[in-house]
Formats: structure tokens, C-alpha cells, sequence
């Protein structure tokens, strides 16, 4: 019983922990940047987007595991802050394809320069070779994470 109340409180210090540093990496993402504050699937959004240059509405949703329904509103609403455009896509006219814009670049490049920022100054705290670990550690979670998510058949939102 010990145990498992010892396992209780490390999982609530965990997701404790992590929902404070979601939250400090949020605010810190856009805290330079007047007007603009996307939700955290945007913000994965505008990052896919940074990586792929552009992606049909489909890979969009696939990527982020969420229903196309559900990704065309998030695009609306990027869509309505000036930050991603749709175009035909130019393979096939029926599919339309999903791209940052100049002002989505540029908040793009401003949220990542001002967490890296804060994630650099933080890790500097640690001693030598711990932040590998951690970003070891958090990267295998995630992946292990997912594989059980997968298995459950845990629904897309």
C-alpha cells in the first residue's frame, strides 16, 4: 500500500510539473508578441507547418491526431489571425493545401527564439549532461506514451 501511494504522489508531482512547465513555455512562446497567442494544437500547427512549408488539411489532421473536422476549425481560426493561407493545391484541384504566412513566419520564428531563450537559460541550472538525459527521458516517455494510446484505441478529439 506504501508503494502505491509513493507511485500516487511521483505521477501527481509529475503531471504537476509538467502542467507548470506548459505553462511557462505558453506564456513565455508569446509574451513579445502583441495580439497573437494561439491555443497549443495551433502552436503545433504553425510548427508542422515551419517544417513541411505546406500540407493538405488530411496530413494536417493525421499529424496531429485529430479529426478533420476538428482540424478545419483550428485552420479558420489561424486562417482569421492572418497566420495561414489555404490554396488549391496545385497536384490536385479538388485538395486544398494549408501554408504559413509572412505575419505566421514571423511568430512562428519569435515563439520559438523566446522559449528556446527560456529553455536555454533553464538548462543551464543543470550540471553536465543532465538536460541530455532529461530530453532522453521525456522523448522515450512520449513514445512510449503514444505506442499506449495507440494500443488502447484511445479517440481522436
Amino acid at each position: 500500500m506504501e508503494d502505491e501511494t509513493q507511485e500516487n504522489g511521483m505521477m501527481g508531482q509529475f503531471l504537476d510539473a509538467m502542467q507548470q512547465l506548459h505553462r511557462l513555455l505558453r506564456r513565455q512562446r508569446f509574451a513579445e508578441i502583441e495580439g497573437v497567442e494561439p491555443t497549443r494544437s495551433q502552436w503545433l500547427i504553425l510548427r508542422t507547418l515551419g517544417r513541411c512549408e505546406s500540407c493538405s488539411m488530411g496530413e494536417l489532421a493525421e499529424r496531429l491526431d485529430v479529426r478533420a473536422s476538428t482540424m478545419s476549425q483550428m485552420i479558420d481560426r489561424l486562417e482569421l489571425a492572418g497566420l495561414v493561407e489555404r490554396r488549391v493545391d496545385e497536384a490536385d484541384a479538388r485538395s486544398r493545401s494549408v501554408s504559413l504566412t509572412v505575419s505566421g513566419c514571423e511568430a512562428l520564428e519569435a515563439g520559438r527564439r523566446a522559449q528556446e531563450n527560456l529553455l536555454a537559460a533553464s538548462f543551464a541550472a543543470f550540471e553536465a549532461g543532465e538536460a541530455e538525459v532529461l530530453v532522453r527521458l521525456l522523448t522515450r516517455l512520449a513514445e512510449v506514451m503514444k505506442d499506449a494510446g495507440s494500443a488502447s484505441n484511445v479517440p481522436r478529439r
